[in-house]
Order: C-alpha cells, then structure tokens, then sequence
C-alpha cells in the first residue's frame, strides 16, 4: 500500500500508527489496575496481621481469668466460645486500627512492594492473607 509520499507501508503499520495512542492509554490504565490490586493485598494482608495479633492477645488475656471462680467464659465450653469471642474482638477492634500496627505493616509492605528486588512482597501478603482466611475457615467448620 502507498502513503500520501509514495512510500511503502503494510496495512498492520498504518493500524498501528493509528492504535498507538490508544495502546499507550490501556496500558497506563493496566498499570493503575495493578497498583490498585497491590495496594488492595496489603491493606487486606495489614488488617488480618492486626486482627490475629489482637485475637491472641485478648485469648492471652481472658487466659489471665481464673475460670474457677466464673472468669468470663466459665463452664466447660469456656474455649469453645472464648475462642469465637477472641476471633470476633479481635477482627473487629482491627478494623479500628487500635494499635497501629497495621498501619506499620501497611507501610512497609508498600516500600518493600517498590523496590524491584522486592516486587513479590506484595504476592507474599497476598498468599499470607489467603492462608490466614483458609485457616479461619478450617476452624470455623
């Protein structure tokens, strides 16, 4: 095919001349996704650390009550449902972000999640989160 100039072109440069701008646009638009994908995994793997790290805390607490004379939960179900309670304190109080420590783990995990030698440390939050879920999930049953 001939251009205004006389010169030689395929049909697939003119299409790609003419696609470039809006190449350029979607992967722009991919880059963002991706971010906004990174960012989503460690804010979910920051608030699952706090969650766990503040259910272990009150199960360490409530541990403190002499279940002997009533303590919290007293009775022989007393681990079942003091158990449940820590999960449920605990994942609830994080969401509130009491101690900050997800907000440090969050802002960690970003600076590690640029650095290029280090760009599977989202990945890893990712896969910690999913098997946190999947043994909450077991317990549960």
């Amino acid at each position: 095919m001939m251009d205004g100039i006389g010169n030689v072109s395929s049909t697939q440069d003119l299409m790609a001349d003419k696609l470039k701008p809006y190449a350029d646009t979607l992967k722009m638009a991919k880059t963002r996704l991706e971010q906004e994908a990174k960012n989503a995994a460690i804010e979910e793997a920051a608030s699952e650390f706090e969650s766990v790290f503040l259910s272990l805390m009150l199960k360490e607490m409530r541990n403190t009550l002499d279940s002997e004379e009533g303590g919290l939960f007293g009775g022989d179900g007393s681990d079942t449902y003091g158990g449940m309670f820590d999960m449920f304190m605990g994942q609830h109080l994080s969401e509130a972000s009491p101690l900050g420590i997800g907000d440090a783990i969050k802002t960690h995990l970003v600076e590690l999640s640029n650095l290029p030698e280090l760009s599977n440390a989202v990945d890893f939050a990712k896969t910690a989160a999913e098997a946190y879920q999947h043994n909450q999930d077991v317990v549960g049953e």
